[in-house]
């Protein structure tokens, strides 16, 4: 059970968060309920926020009362612990899930680094989109309106938000190649917009200047750059990458994806898992696929210690065989 911190009630914090938010501040919410997972004990308040005035209140609330702020997205890169996580879980609604109108074509003087696009070569599409859009629903509306560059995204869960903090991508690519600029706020409540050459992208990771105040980077919106293309083919195209992505993963069972990153070199840690033998094993809820040995999946009342046990089982025999340490591509909450 969450407990209070010394020397503040936390109904002081409970309740200034309910005089913010009303009704879309919930105490005690399992996290099971909003994790991809389905594991995880009450978040001590969980806060679902529809505006930036919204946001900065509830970060100058946590900052007053010394308590920790987590992002949730959409809840599928994350593992909660099972005696619940202190302080503000912060879901952004439906106010940041837009998507504007597009075209606002690209530089006419031609691309960034100041070379002459080609006659015949397309012009970009800016198209600006609200972190907490899901990742289905922007994939599903750019291919319907010809817009051509996010269908290396097809299948990936969660929020834009999310898919930006991760760098998230598939064998084909990684949502940073189609990013042009990044609006965020940083954990004073200020509202920054950063441009794409400002960020380092890595495996599955996003790395943001030394300049951004301490705190959470929570992003607000984003501006992809896209190409125009054709609908019908981009429908097929995303509906045949959907396919193929469902027959090669475990969608049947609970998951968060992906639980260990590939390493930059060598084998991909799916394989080295399977090479181990650990396909099939177990761990009270929790159990490596028998469709993809990267996928820890909930079986049946997993618990957050079931799927942490399991990982590192998995971790150390891949360092005994290997030599290689994997790194967990799944972010753990308390």
């Amino acid at each position: 059970m969450i407990m209070p911190s010394a020397g503040k009630p936390g109904g002081g914090f409970r309740e200034r968060l309910r005089t913010l938010l009303g009704v879309r501040a919930e105490a005690d919410t399992p996290l099971s309920r909003h994790t991809s997972f389905r594991v995880g004990g009450p978040a001590e308040m969980l806060c679902r926020v529809e505006s930036c005035d919204e946001l900065q209140g509830i970060l100058r609330i946590c900052r007053e009362e010394k308590r920790p702020v987590h992002i949730l997205g959409g809840g599928t890169n994350l593992l909660a612990a099972d005696t619940g996580v202190r302080g503000a879980v912060i879901r952004l609604g439906k106010a940041f899930a837009f998507l504007s109108d597009p075209p606002d074509s690209g530089p006419e003087n031609g691309p960034e680094d100041g070379t002459e696009r080609a006659a015949d070569a397309p012009a970009s599409v800016l198209l600006r989109a609200g972190a907490a859009i899901p990742m289905r629903v922007l994939t599903g509306r750019c291919a319907c309106r010809g817009l051509a560059g996010l269908n290396i995204m097809a299948g990936i869960p969660g929020t834009l938000g999310g898919a930006v903090v991760m760098n998230a991508g598939t064998r084909t690519g990684c949502i940073s190649e189609r990013i042009r600029s990044v609006e965020f706020m940083d954990g004073a409540g200020e509202i920054h917009e950063i441009d794409r050459p400002e960020l380092v992208f890595r495996r599955r990771e996003t790395l943001w200047p030394e300049w951004i105040s301490r705190g959470p980077v929570i992003v607000l919106s984003v501006t992809l750059e896209l190409m125009p293309g054709d609908p019908g083919g981009l429908i097929r195209s995303l509906r045949e990458s959907l396919r193929a992505r469902n027959r090669s993963q475990p969608v049947k069972f609970p998951s968060a994806g992906c639980y260990f990153r590939n390493p930059d070199t060598g084998p991909p840690a799916g394989l080295m898992i399977d090479r181990c033998g650990f396909r099939g094993m177990a761990v009270g809820g929790a159990a490596v696929s028998g469709v993809h040995a990267n996928f820890i999946v909930n079986t049946g009342g997993a618990t957050a210690a079931d799927i942490l046990s399991l990982a590192g089982i998995v971790r150390k025999g891949v360092a005994r065989r290997f030599g290689v340490w994997l790194q967990e591509e799944v972010h753990h909450v308390s």
